[in-house]
Parts: C-alpha cells; sequence; structure tokens
C-alpha cells in the first residue's frame, strides 16, 4: 500500500484484475488466506482492500498488519487502528516505552482491553522499545487514511471504516456526506477533526448490528463498503443509503458458525466467506 499523508487517497479502477473488499479482519489471517484460494486472487493483477479494523482480537493481528506492507493490499483507519495510535502515542514522539505501559490498568486508551495485548509480544524489555519489524508496521497504521475512493462514475466506489454520516443538523433528519465532499478532502488532503470520529465509530446508519436492507442509493454518493457494525451473516448483506457492511465477526466464527469473515468482489458483486 502507498504511504501517504493524506487522509483520502484515490486510486484509478482496476482494468487489469479484480478488485475485492474484505470485511473486519481482526487478526483473522488463515481465514482470509482461505478467501483468497477461493477466489484465485491473483496478486499480480487483483487488488484486495479492507475496511479497518486490521488487528486485535484474532490470533494472528501481526500478520494481518503485515499485509499494509503489500503492493495489492489497499486499507483505511479503523477505531482499533486509531486505538493502537493512541495507546503509542507517546512512544513514537520519544521511541521508548515503559513495561508498565502494558498493564491494562493504565491502559487509558483501552487498547488492551478491547484485544490489543498481542502487541506486547514485541516488546523488548531490555531496550524499552519495540521490535523494529513492528516500528516499521506502526509507521504505515500512522499513514492509513480515513477514506479510499476507487474509480470514477458508474465504477466508483468508496471505503471508510464506520459511515459517512455527518455531523447531526437540527434542520435535517439524516445527512450523509457525498462524493463531492469526498473529492474536496482528497484535494485539499484535510479531513476536519470534528469529522473524523463518526468516520471511525458511528453506527448510526448500521443500528447495533440488526438486520438492514435499504437498497436505495444516496443521492450523489457511490457505493461505499464500511465494516465496524456485527451481524451474523445470513446470505445477504447489510445495504443502507449507498452504504454495504462487511463485518459479520470474523474472530466470532471460531465459536459460531453464523459468524464469518466476509469479501466481496467489487467489480461483480459476488460475496464470498468463510469460518
Amino acid at each position: 500500500m502507498p504511504i501517504s499523508n493524506n487522509p483520502v487517497i484515490k486510486l484509478a479502477y482496476n482494468n487489469n484484475g479484480h478488485d475485492y473488499v474484505i470485511g473486519d479482519l481482526h487478526g483473522c489471517y488463515a481465514l482470509l488466506e482461505k478467501l483468497l484460494k477461493q477466489v484465485n486472487f491473483d496478486a499480480r493483477c487483483d487488488r484486495l482492500f479492507s475496511v479497518g479494523d486490521i488487528v486485535d482480537r484474532g490470533e494472528s493481528s501481526f500478520e494481518c498488519l503485515k499485509l499494509l506492507s503489500k503492493p495489492w493490499f489497499y486499507a483505511v483507519r479503523g477505531n482499533h487502528e486509531q486505538l493502537m495510535l493512541t495507546f503509542f502515542e507517546d512512544y513514537l514522539a520519544s521511541g521508548y516505552i515503559d513495561a508498565l505501559a502494558f498493564d491494562e490498568e493504565e491502559d487509558d486508551s483501552c487498547f488492551l482491553a478491547n484485544g490489543g495485548e498481542w502487541v506486547e509480544t514485541y516488546f523488548h524489555r531490555a531496550t524499552s522499545k519495540m521490535i523494529k519489524a513492528f516500528d516499521t508496521l506502526l509507521n504505515h497504521v500512522q499513514k492509513l487514511p480515513y477514506i479510499l475512493i476507487v474509480g470514477d462514475n458508474e465504477n466508483r466506489f468508496n471505503i471508510v471504516h464506520a459511515d459517512l454520516l455527518r455531523p447531526k443538523d437540527s434542520s435535517v433528519e439524516l445527512s450523509l456526506w457525498t462524493d463531492n465532499d469526498l473529492d474536496k478532502w482528497h484535494e485539499a488532503s484535510f479531513i476536519a477533526e470534528t469529522h473524523k470520529p463518526s468516520l471511525l465509530w458511528s453506527r448510526l446508519l448500521m443500528g447495533s448490528g440488526s438486520k438492514v436492507i435499504d437498497t436505495p442509493f444516496y443521492d450523489g454518493l457511490s457505493i461505499t463498503y464500511c465494516g465496524h457494525t456485527i451481524s451474523k451473516y445470513d446470505g445477504e448483506l447489510r445495504r443502507v443509503l449507498s452504504h454495504v457492511c462487511l463485518d459479520h465477526g470474523a474472530y466470532r466464527s471460531v465459536n459460531n458458525s453464523n459468524y464469518c469473515l466476509t469479501m466481496i468482489n467489487a467489480n461483480t458483486q459476488e460475496v464470498h466467506v468463510v469460518s
């Protein structure tokens, strides 16, 4: 994935292969491998896009994080990546981290308590530093955009972790950001700080994971793939106001086959799942 300081990255349509979008990985690297094999993923011409929350809760967070170094893998920032960056904020500034930081009782960011305890494996106590390989990937996480835009016009799709709901305006019952807004953010290389939390945390469109099928598109907003709000998978994706949610609790599928890792072919709209 190319490293950029732009919070919105725009990419051309893929004329040479397929573009796939994967739901919240949460460390489920083995499930991803099965899905890529299932679709005969060709790294020479295909691309894989992530709706964020690559890490935490599953057993292979570091392996999933290593995907950020692959030229065919693209991701937006999820709330778990943000929790990770908050946890390592002082470390990124100073280059040192105290062993006490890995005490959950002292974790003000709630990162460890929400599945981030895996990072301690990559802590080198003798130097009070993380290992170099981890540092490299943490730098990639710092550069993750909030939004990805792929293609133009009828071939366009967007990717965000949560949703594109605007801050509530008393004069409008429900208002979303549109393609024009995203394009302006891209051109300016800027998203206002007040807009960022909803891009990472909002569950207002997808509710609490209940089934939502609302096929009409939101005027001016291309199909937008998102995650963040878990639901069981029953053969249909949740669709509401141009948003298509791909989070079906991959890490929960270890104990419950109603949960799965979901991937969609953005070219054909074919859905692939594995648990």
